[in-house]
């Protein structure tokens, strides 16, 4: 039999074995709370077999030697998150070390090409001892792991055609190796603002606490403020009592970024300037929900629950119509 005929044989299960990675993998990332952009998997075509078999053929003489027959691309959004999900990998996996590289250790100074993970993994004794996988004992796989800026050079180098170096004129070389060297550095950049978000959504509480006038309205401010605002809790609580709907929290992006815009279509530019608006407003909030319950009563509002936060979309209701009546009393 020829390795395109033992692949024939093999082939049924080896897709098995790579829908069945595919799934492990997503598990072993959920569970290690690593978010992702993309896992992707596939078996290898006989077409591409046999054109890497016939590329070597002294080298590859037998199925056992093709290691990539099943395959999974994991892309990472940032760059330190590769080293993360290769944790995972070789933690969980039997790595065959000598086929697996780390393609950055493979670059030369002025090398053009980007970085990314290779490993060979076969499933580890434990997991072999589980039914599910106790026929794929001898089922080998490459993982390729990737953030978004490397996985973007790799798939345009590819479609470029230059992967190698041999016989690339030596000023495409150079404007490869600037632009790897751009995207690396943006690769870190990307690192450092996620850091500092994660750093300003830590400290934005002490600061609202103590400085309210010098924290600007945003997404991260906005859903702070509403959790620890005692102002802005029992108005949202009252708001749901007198519309007899029931007060959920919902902590969704999109959200805060339309009680955003509420704020700043009514001239609210900072947390203090919020706080006082429901102070100041907080009878007139009532009355306008009152009303809005008299108008539409329980069984004809179009809302099963108020979101929390519906303090702020009711204070720049009643903003605007403050505006309105100023404007027509001119």
């Amino acid at each position: 039999m020829t390795i395109l005929d033992d692949f024939d044989a093999a082939a049924p299960s080896y897709q098995e074995f790579t829908e069945k990675l595919h799934s492990l993998i997503e598990n072993l990332l959920r569970v290690n709370n690593i978010r992702v952009h993309n896992i992707s998997s596939r078996l290898k075509t006989r077409a591409s077999l046999e054109r890497k078999h016939y590329d070597n053929i002294t080298k590859y003489v037998s199925l056992d030697a093709i290691t990539d027959l099943a395959g999974v691309r994991i892309i990472t959004y940032f760059e330190d998150e590769v080293h993360k999900v290769a944790d995972v990998i070789q933690r969980e996996f039997d790595i065959d070390t000598p086929n697996s590289s780390d393609k950055k250790d493979l670059l030369d100074p002025d090398r053009f090409g980007y970085l990314s993970l290779h490993y060979v993994v076969k499933l580890n004794a434990e997991r072999l001892g589980l039914t599910e996988y106790r026929a794929f004992g001898s089922c080998k796989a490459e993982i390729q792991i990737r953030s978004i800026l490397q996985h973007a050079w790799a798939e345009i180098e590819h479609d470029l055609g230059y992967q190698s170096k041999i016989a690339v004129p030596a000023e495409v070389r150079r404007r490869f190796s600037r632009i790897a060297g751009i995207l690396e550095f943006v690769d870190q950049e990307f690192i450092g603002l996620r850091d500092d978000i994660v750093g300003y959504s830590e400290t934005i509480k002490d600061k609202i606490a103590n400085t309210p006038e010098h924290v600007e309205i945003n997404k991260d401010s906005i859903a702070v403020y509403l959790f620890d605002s005692p102002v802005a809790r029992r108005i949202d609580s009252a708001i749901s009592e007198i519309l007899g709907i029931r007060l959920v929290d919902g902590r969704v992006p999109v959200f805060y970024e339309n009680l955003v815009k509420l704020c700043e279509s009514v001239g609210i530019k900072t947390i203090a300037d919020l706080d006082l608006a429901l102070i100041e407003n907080e009878r007139l909030i009532m009355e306008f929900s009152r009303e809005y319950d008299r108008q539409y009563p329980t069984g004809q509002k179009s809302a099963r629950y108020l979101v929390r936060g519906g303090a702020i979309q009711y204070v720049s209701l009643v903003l605007i119509s403050k505006t309105n009546d100023r404007a027509l009393s001119l």
